[in-house]
């Protein structure tokens, strides 16, 4: 596996590398979810195809939070020895939720940012995220140093800036003595 840049901020090693998520040796994986109960696809997918015991106590903490999950962070073991899955709750609603569905809200916050046509086209939430991020780290900080996060993180299928999450990222773990890896498939 190829690295692609690094960069050292404040003790902080952070790099990117072309190659699975899953295959990079990091102590913690980092995914974004949804409020919703649901890892339908992407990294999410993956994650719940991989590890079906991080699904259910996401899933479990979901319905146990009827929905109130946005801006946490759920550190599961994967059991695999050494491995924990973070699943970073960054956005409230998933593309193809609807306004039936079981946690649904009209609360401006947890609403997806909607283009002139009425199309969803953000569905990351920055605070959310952002506290997310920083949950991450409070809950890391005197362990796991090696943190895969994949590219584009909450863009792809969420529809933020990478530039602003890749910002955040970098912002939230500066002055931490961890090593960031950012996964390209």
């Amino acid at each position: 596996m190829a690295g692609n840049s690094c960069l050292n901020i404040s003790g902080m090693s952070y790099k990117e590398v072309s190659g699975s998520i899953f295959d990079v040796g990091a102590d913690v994986i980092v995914h974004q979810v949804n409020c919703m109960g649901v890892m339908g696809s992407g990294v999410a997918k993956q994650v719940r195809d991989r590890f079906p015991s991080v699904f259910l106590e996401y899933h479990t903490a979901v319905k146990t939070l009827k929905g109130e999950c946005l801006g946490g962070c759920l550190v599961s073991e994967s059991g695999v020895p050494g491995l924990r899955i973070a699943n970073l709750f960054g956005q409230y609603y998933y593309a193809g939720w609807k306004d039936d569905d079981l946690y649904y809200t009209d609360e401006p916050w947890k609403q997806p940012e909607i283009n002139k046509n009425g199309k969803a086209v953000r569905f990351t939430n920055y605070e959310a995220f952002c506290r997310g991020l920083t949950r991450l780290k409070e809950e890391l900080l005197e362990t796991e140093t090696k943190i895969a996060f994949p590219w584009r993180i909450g863009s792809d299928r969420g529809g933020a800036s990478w530039e602003v999450v890749k910002t955040m990222i970098q912002e939230v773990f500066k002055d931490t003595n961890k090593e960031i890896i950012i996964c390209k498939i």
